[in-house]
C-alpha cells in the first residue's frame, strides 16, 4: 500500500513514511484522440528501499529486475535441554539475502549454530548445477524444509536431517561460481554472479572485499610480495571490525590464507597463495574485486628489472661508491612508485629488492619464473681511463630472435639507448652486442644497460647525483611504456 501527493516528498510504504530524493509528479501521456490519461509518478529506488528489495537494470531487454533481498530469516531459540547437550550442533539460523550493487551481485546464506566450533567440519561440494552443505553432528529445528522464490540463478533449496547431520542442498539453474567463509561463529556461502566491466567484457574475479563507507579505490594501495608468494591490499583508516563483520570472499583455490590485521594508519589485508601470481585490484559499486592469477592472465605487459650485482658483490667502485647501489638505487628506489597502481598495464618484478647476492643464473632464469615480456638489467661501466664516459647498451646475438609484435633484443637495446642519450646527455657510445649471461641465457628480450661509467671524469659526478638518479629511472619508465606502445605483446 502506497500513500502519494503529487509533489511532495513525502510517501508512506506500508504504513512507514518514507522521506523521498524528488517528489511524486504527475506524468501525463499524450495520445492522438485526445483522450489524455495522468499518472502519478513515484521513484522506483525509494520504494523498493522500503520494501528491501533490489533492482537490476537489464541493457537487452530495457527493463528492470527487481527481487526481494530476503528471501527468508528465522531463528529458532533453544531450549535448556537442547542447549546443554554439547554433541549436538543445532542449526537455529539460517538467513538468506540477495545484494545487487553496479554489475556486483550475489545470494547469500549465513548458517549459526549452537555448537559454532562444529561448523569447521562441514563439507560443501558441487555437482553440476546443484551445491550441497553437509554439516556433521548437527540437527535442523525448523519444521520448513524447503525454500523457493529465489529468482533467476536460485531454483529452490531443500534441507534433509538425517541422524547426525544436516545437508543443504542448493538447485541452482546452471552451474554456478561459489565461495565460502567461516568467521565470528557464522558459516557464509555465496552463489556468485560474473562480474563484468560497464563495456560488457568480464573481470575474472578471485576475491571480494567489501567497501568500507566513504572509501574509494583511492584509499587503497598494495605491496606484491612476490618472492614470498604473497602480496598485502592497504586500506585507508582502521575496519578491521568491519571486514570481521562484513567477510571477504574467495573464489580461486590458489588462495591458502587471507588475514586482517591493522598496520599503522591503514587496514591490512594479507593474501597467500599457493605459487607466484598477479593481481588487479578494481573498484565496483560496494566493493572492491581483485582478479588473481598467473601473471600472464593477469597483466597486458612484463618486464623484468635487474639491479646488478649486490650483496658481498659491490661491482664496479669508485671514490667509496658501489655500482650495486647506484643500480639498486636508480632501478628500485626511485621506480617503484611508477609501478605500484591497483591495476597497472605494466608489471615490473624486480630480481632483488633488497641489497642482496643472486645468481647469474637465477637473475635470467627469473624472467621465465613470472612470464616476462622482456628483460632490463641496469649497470654502471669502469675503465682504467677515466677520460671514458657515456652510455651503452649490449644485447646478445644469441638472444636476438623475434619476440612480441616482432621486437628484437637488438632492436630493444637501441630504442633504450636513444631515450638515455637523448633525455640524459650522457655520451653515446652505441647498441653493442656481448655474451653476458644474463642476456645469452635469457628466454625473452634482453639487454643491458651500462648507464655511465663511475670510474669517468665526467660521469662520476651524473651518477652520483639524486636528480640525475632520479631522472634516469624516469626515462627507462618512459622507455618502458613507449616500447610496449609501438611493440604491444597483444595480450
Amino acid at each position: 500500500e502506497i500513500k502519494a501527493k503529487i509533489g511532495s516528498k513525502e510517501l508512506v510504504v506500508n504504513e512507514k513514511k518514507v522521506n523521498m530524493s524528488v517528489p511524486t509528479r504527475l506524468i501525463t501521456i499524450i495520445s492522438a484522440d485526445e483522450n489524455n490519461i495522468a499518472y502519478p509518478a513515484i521513484p522506483l529506488a525509494d520504494v523498493l528501499k522500503q520494501l528491501n528489495y533490489s533492482r537490476k537494470w537489464d541493457k537487452k531487454t530495457l527493463e528492470y529486475i527487481i527481487q526481494t533481498k530476503t528471501f527468508f530469516d528465522w531463528n529458532k531459540e533453544l531450549s535448556k535441554e537442547e542447549a546443554s547437550d554439547q554433541n549436538i550442533n543445532y542449526i537455529n539460523s539460517i538467513v538468506s539475502t540477495y545484494s545487487i550493487a553496479k554489475n556486483i551481485g550475489n545470494i547469500k546464506f549465513d548458517i549459526s549454530s549452537s555448537q559454532a566450533s562444529l561448523l569447521k567440519n562441514t563439507t560443501i561440494k558441487r555437482n553440476g548445477s546443484v551445491i550441497a552443505i553437509t554439516i556433521p553432528t548437527s540437527k535442523y529445528l525448523l519444521d520448513s524444509n524447503q525454500f523457493n522464490n529465489f529468482g533467476e540463478i536460485i531454483k529452490n533449496i531443500e534441507i534433509v536431517n538425517n541422524e547426525n547431520t544436516t545437508t543443504i542442498t542448493i538447485n541452482c539453474e546452471s552451474t554456478l561460481d561459489y565461495s565460502y567463509t567461516l568467521q565470528n561463529g557464522i558459516l557464509s556461502l555465496n552463489i556468485l554472479y560474473t562480474y563484468s566491466n560497464d563495456d560488457g567484457s568480464v573481470i575474472s574475479y578471485s576475491m571480494e572485499i567489501p567497501k568500507p563507507n566513504d572509501i574509494s579505490i583511492n584509499d587503497v594501495t598494495n605491496t606484491d610480495y612476490y618472492n614470498n608468494k604473497k602480496f598485502c591490499i592497504y586500506i585507508k583508516g582502521d575496519h578491521v571490525s568491519y571486514l570481521n563483520k562484513n567477510h571477504i570472499l574467495l573464489n580461486n583455490n590458489a588462495i591458502k590464507k587471507v588475514t586482517v590485521a591493522k598496520s599503522g594508519e591503514n587496514t591490512r589485508i594479507t593474501v597467500k597463495t599457493s605459487s607466484l601470481r598477479g593481481y588487479k585490484i578494481y573498484e565496483k559499486g560496494n566493493k572492491f574485486l581483485v582478479k588473481i592469477g598467473k601473471p600472464k592472465n593477469v597483466y597486458k605487459n612484463i618486464v623484468v628489472l635487474d639491479a646488478g650485482h649486490g650483496g658481498h658483490d659491490p661491482g664496479a667502485q669508485n671514490k667509496g661508491t658501489n655500482e650495486k647501489d647506484l643500480n639498486y638505487k636508480i632501478i628500485y628506489t626511485y621506480m617503484k612508485k611508477y609501478f605500484s597502481s591497483n591495476a597497472p598495464d605494466i608489471k615490473v618484478y624486480w630480481t632483488r629488492t633488497t641489497d642482496t647476492f643472486i645468481t647469474l643464473a637465477n637473475r635470467a632464469a627469473f624472467a621465465k619464473k613470472v612470464g616476462a615480456d622482456a628483460f632490463i638489467s641496469l649497470h654502471m661501466n669502469s675503465s682504467p681511463n677515466s677520460s671514458a664516459n657515456g652510455t651503452e647498451v649490449y644485447y646478445s646475438v644469441s638472444n636476438n630472435s623475434k619476440g612480441f609484435s616482432g621486437i628484437t633484443s637488438k632492436k630493444m637495446a637501441t630504442l633504450f639507448r636513444k631515450k638515455l642519450v637523448s633525455d640524459l646527455g650522457t655520451k653515446n657510445r652505441g647498441t653493442k652486442s656481448a655474451a653476458y649471461y644474463v642476456l645469452r641465457h635469457n628466454t625473452v628480450p634482453s639487454i643491458l644497460i651500462e648507464l655511465g661509467f663511475i670510474s669517468g671524469s665526467g660521469d662520476y659526478s651524473k651518477l652520483t647525483n639524486t636528480n640525475f638518479q632520479k631522472n634516469a629511472a624516469k626515462t627507462i619508465y618512459n622507455q618502458i611504456k613507449a616500447m610496449f606502445q609501438k611493440y604491444p605483446t597483444g595480450r
